[in-house]
């Protein structure tokens, strides 16, 4: 493994262990709470965003470190999701966690680093734990139940494949220059969440 990567590795792992404590992020669908914890994913800005970064750096890749990637995102976060809810809260740490894995990956896929199959697998599992486990304290201070963290997981899951599958088909043809330049906004998007948490805009 290149130092290129063992540094995005190394980056990515202190980024997901560096979890915030957990701030109720409130969906109301009036489907019920499946359905609530369906759209939670879709509307919450560091879920996507992440799950959009693993799917950039991932399908620099090729299809091996995508199903990988996608596999473990999944099995961490249904780890970390019901770890978060039983526990009632996320491990307290940095408010810029988020950011920084952001901009760990971000800058992965932007200098075109080809993260083979376990070093990508790594990454994803300690993303999904971290991130399952404060959606799960989430629900937890919110009074959530089991369906809408459930919605929560079937959504990111789905979101997770989608977003791979395309990350891997751009990845292996000519607009795989447009996958590196997703991957620089990123990481700028992750420099911007940074701001506006050290400034108190809000959590995401």
């Amino acid at each position: 493994m290149s130092n290129a990567r063992r540094a995005v590795v190394a980056a990515a792992a202190v980024c997901a262990c560096l979890t915030p404590a957990a701030e109720a992020h409130l969906v109301s669908t009036d489907l019920g709470p499946f359905y609530d914890g369906v759209a939670h994913a879709l509307v919450t800005p560091l879920d996507v965003l992440t799950v959009l970064a693993v799917a950039a750096i991932a399908g620099l890749g090729g299809p091996g470190p995508g199903r990988a990637s996608l596999l473990a995102l999944v099995a961490g976060w249904g780890v970390g999701a019901p770890g978060g809810y039983l526990a009632g809260a996320a491990p307290a740490g940095l408010a810029v966690f988020g950011p920084l894995a952001l901009i760990a990956l971000g800058v992965g896929g932007a200098s075109n680093a080809r993260m083979d199959r376990e070093p990508m697998a790594v990454i994803a599992v300690l993303l999904g734990l971290s991130r399952g486990a404060i959606a799960g304290a989430d629900a937890a201070a919110a009074g959530l139940g089991w369906k809408h963290l459930l919605g929560y997981g079937c959504s990111t899951a789905v979101l997770a494949a989608l977003l791979l599958a395309g990350g891997v088909w751009l990845g292996a043809r000519p607009a795989r220059i447009g996958v590196r330049v997703l991957a620089s906004w990123i990481g700028a998007l992750g420099l911007l969440l940074i701001g506006w948490q050290l400034r108190g805009v809000g959590a995401f």
